[in-house]
């Protein structure tokens, strides 16, 4: 994994290294801050508690993620670039994934460190459905934001095994998962009233952005 100076650097590294052979339970932020070579308090300056880092390295994976949207043409679709933004967020994820397993394992198994990351995890897929011209907002957008949530779950769950050079069992996975839920959309379009928006008419499956 590449080190970086900066402090925060260190002990989100620090915190991925032990979890890829420490139980996420079994790790707190003394034994993260002497991985790392800092001080209890200097960490604890930075991150009050482990979970912090996570929510840290949830924002870091979004704004890596968000610059891909300087590559967008206007012949992309909606579609195409939620699959690249959410390719991004496993690109920028790649250095932490021998740690992320066990984390996700971790958190799944505690109700209230799920209870508490859930909000921080539906936030980051909110924005990549902003950054697409996609509202997020209200009930409707509630719903698609849960709905991109399943979808990105469900290629997290390949990705954290994928071992290909080019991800392409993930790749396919949420190619196949955007594709059901943009088959539901136009589904769920042909009833007359719905889904006409400013960005798109009944029948015209995910909204184009404008």
């Amino acid at each position: 994994m590449v080190k970086h100076d900066t402090t925060e650097r260190k002990l989100t590294d620090a915190a991925f290294e032990l979890a890829a052979t420490v139980a996420w339970r079994d790790i707190g932020m003394a034994a993260i801050a002497e991985q790392a070579g800092i001080s209890l308090i200097d960490a604890l300056v930075h991150f009050p508690n482990k979970n912090a880092i996570l929510d840290a390295t949830i924002r870091e994976v979004s704004t890596k993620a968000l610059s891909e949207c300087a590559a967008f043409t206007e012949d992309d679709t909606v579609r195409d670039r939620l699959f690249a933004l959410l390719m991004a967020r496993f690109d920028a994820m790649a250095p932490y994934r021998a740690g992320a397993a066990n984390i996700l394992r971790g958190v799944a198994c505690d109700p209230i460190a799920l209870l508490c990351r859930l909000p921080h995890a539906m936030a980051a897929m909110a924005q990549m459905l902003e950054a697409v011209g996609i509202d997020s907002s209200g009930l409707g957008g509630a719903v698609r934001t849960k709905g991109l949530s399943l979808v990105f779950a469900d290629a997290v769950r390949v990705w954290l095994d994928d071992e290909s050079e080019d991800l392409g069992p993930t790749m396919a996975v949420l190619d196949r998962n955007l594709g059901r839920a943009d088959m539901i959309v136009r589904q769920f379009c042909r009833t007359p009233g719905r889904c006409k928006t400013k960005e798109t008419e009944p029948g015209d499956g995910l909204p184009e952005t404008p």
